[in-house]
């Protein structure tokens, strides 16, 4: 389970505070006593998606986004954290506002290396 406390939610709130949709996420997650991925299922359904009710659906939904996710973190010349991983999907993706940010945050805890081997191996599979 994905989870992130209250003064987590705050810290984003105010440096996400200029994306509404985010900012609905933020609310959203708030009302589901923090479980992320709980959120994200709302907040599918408002985006107009059909999520299944799956444990890990956040994160196969997330991998849609590897390939902008992995870009981001290859340009980065420091760590990134939620909120750079947020604004960067927000302006180069197709991922709905209300998601991005489940995404980002299911990418960061799986830890961004991770979350970008299979890409890694993939291309160099093609390679």
């Amino acid at each position: 389970m994905l989870t992130v406390d209250l003064d987590q939610l705050n810290r984003w709130r105010a440096e996400l505070a200029d994306y509404p949709g985010v900012v609905r996420s933020l609310n959203e997650i708030e009302d589901c006593d923090g479980d992320v991925e709980d959120a994200a299922l709302n907040l599918a359904l408002h985006a107009g998606l059909e999520p299944d009710n799956g444990n890990q659906w956040l994160l196969s939904y997330s991998k849609r986004y590897r390939v902008a996710i992995c870009q981001r973190v290859a340009q980065a010349e420091q760590p990134l954290d939620v909120s750079d991983l947020v604004r960067y999907l927000q302006d180069n993706s197709s991922c709905p506002a209300l998601l991005v940010l489940p995404v980002a945050f299911a990418a960061q805890q799986q830890g961004l290396d991770a979350f970008c081997d299979a890409l890694r191996v993939k291309l160099e599979d093609l390679v």
